[in-house]
């Protein structure tokens, strides 16, 4: 999978990226988590990407960032979702 990051250039999926920016959204809300939270919310939004793109296009900024904020909400971190 690609996707188009915030400079606009098309970059491989890289899900340790996925998974650090969901880690500094836990970090600047000062919330407690686990490294099970990070998993589950990085796979969810990984799984959400993977649909809204059918796995053959590259998803966008946006459908990326919503795909995070999303996964935040499925999985119980809403307060999270709202701060990014």
């Amino acid at each position: 999978m690609r996707v188009v990051n915030k400079h606009n250039e098309v970059v491989p999926f890289d899900f340790k990226k996925l998974r650090k920016s969901i880690f500094g959204a836990f970090e600047d809300a000062n919330f407690s988590y686990t490294e099970g939270d990070l998993d589950l919310v990085s796979k969810g939004a990984e799984d959400i990407l993977k649909e809204i793109t059918n796995d053959c296009r590259s998803a966008s900024y946006d459908e990326l960032i919503n795909s995070v904020v999303k996964s935040l909400n499925n999985n119980g971190f809403k307060s999270i979702a709202f701060s990014i």
